[in-house]
């Protein structure tokens, strides 16, 4: 039995199902689907909107502490079939239970629903969101944008303005910050707050997604032989092509050249940094990066780019993160105060949860694995065990 494989398949229904599916991978899908006509029988099964809502409910209803672990400890002892599925009979319950597993741990315990028209949705935005004492709003399009002449100005996704800065006109519109091609020079800051998130346009076309608690600082035209922004916290860059105008990312601790590339910044202070090429190439301290590679502490690695670039999709990825970690990125998103009771439960979960809902509904898919927590008072979250 492939486990791994069996999840990957799984993660690929779940996806095909929300409309999320890549061309490559419904490639690989549809190769999955003719290689065997029982995988074509298990997928029609498994998309069934009365069958597939009841069977995921009585997986969520197994023990509070269920967790990745567990489920792979029952599948590799073949303990499947323990599972009892009332007035139904599989062809393969083994099978049928790790592609069910498999949805459920993707996209998160008892996440999705299934209408009658047979679309995946998420459970929790199906209906509506039972009132939670403390909740917390997700983060949304907020940021500071600090002129050449050090005046702020406020930017969100309600406002469409111009804004001026000396002879300079910048657009901002529905989230997004767009500055056209011209000649004046002059420095220019957007910076995030926790809970915000913000587009730009830079003028040379390049498109930068800035990250919660993150800033960039760059000219409002591009001169001379390069082009060059620094960055703190994260940002995801489509740069436009230009051989003759390399493109310069400096952050707290390196510096990234490119020449036409999409990629992700990780350079939060407290953090390692880590650099992630989806497209072209980039150099890193003289070491070139390849598609699916990242750069962090020193050395070079494949990495999870759709794990990378979770925010920016607009989701929270879990993927092999601890605690801690998924904890760090709530409290930058949410704005909250995390503490620990007894210290960091060691944890580790898999999924991807959607960053437009509210606090308590993540922390409730993390409270269905075992994990005990509370909401106070003042967006202080407190961790128990």
């Amino acid at each position: 039995m492939n486990t791994e494989r069996d999840f990957y398949i799984g993660k690929l229904i779940s996806a095909h199902m929300l409309g999320g599916l890549s061309s490559q991978e419904q490639m690989e899908l549809d190769a999955w689907l003719d290689a065997d006509e029982k995988n074509r029988l298990l997928f029609a099964e498994l998309s069934d909107p009365e069958q597939l809502a009841a069977d995921l409910k009585l997986l969520e209803g197994l023990k509070s502490d269920i967790s990745r672990q567990n489920i792979l400890a029952s599948l590799k002892q073949g303990r499947a079939t323990e599972v009892p599925v009332a007035h139904r009979i599989h062809f393969l319950k083994t099978t049928w239970f790790r592609y069910a597993a498999a949805i459920i741990i993707i996209a998160g315990i008892g996440t999705y629903l299934w209408n009658t028209q047979q679309k995946a949705k998420p459970l929790i935005t199906s209906t509506k969101p039972v009132p939670v004492k403390n909740d917390v709003l997700p983060g949304g399009q907020k940021a500071i944008l600090t002129l050449s002449d050090g005046k702020k100005i406020e930017l969100n996704n309600t406002a469409s303005e111009t804004i001026h800065d000396q002879a300079l006109s910048i657009e901002n519109n529905n989230g997004q910050l767009i500055y056209k091609k011209g000649e004046l020079v002059a420095m220019n800051t957007m910076t995030t707050p926790k809970g915000g998130q913000y587009q730009l346009t830079l003028a040379d076309g390049t498109r930068v997604w800035l990250n919660a608690a993150s800033s960039i600082t760059y000219p409002t035209a591009f001169t001379g032989n390069k082009r060059e922004v620094s960055i703190t916290g994260e940002a995801y860059f489509e740069v436009a092509k230009n051989a003759q105008q390399p493109f310069h990312v400096k952050t707290p601790k390196e510096e990234i050249t490119v020449l036409g590339t999409e990629f992700n910044v990780h350079a939060y202070n407290e953090e390692p940094s880590k650099t992630s090429l989806i497209e072209g190439s980039v150099k890193i301290n003289d070491r070139i990066l390849q598609p699916g590679q990242a750069f962090i502490n020193g050395n070079i690695i494949s990495t999870n780019i759709e794990q990378d670039i979770a925010w920016k999709n607009g989701y929270f990825s879990f993927e092999n993160k601890s605690l801690e970690q998924i904890m760090t990125e709530l409290a930058r998103w949410y704005d909250v105060q995390v503490t620990y009771e007894q210290g960091v439960p060691k944890m580790e979960f898999m999924g991807m949860v959607g960053r437009n809902l509210t606090l308590s509904q993540v922390l409730s898919g993390l409270q269905k694995v075992g994990l005990k927590l509370r909401l106070e008072e003042n967006r202080r979250l407190v961790i128990l065990r």
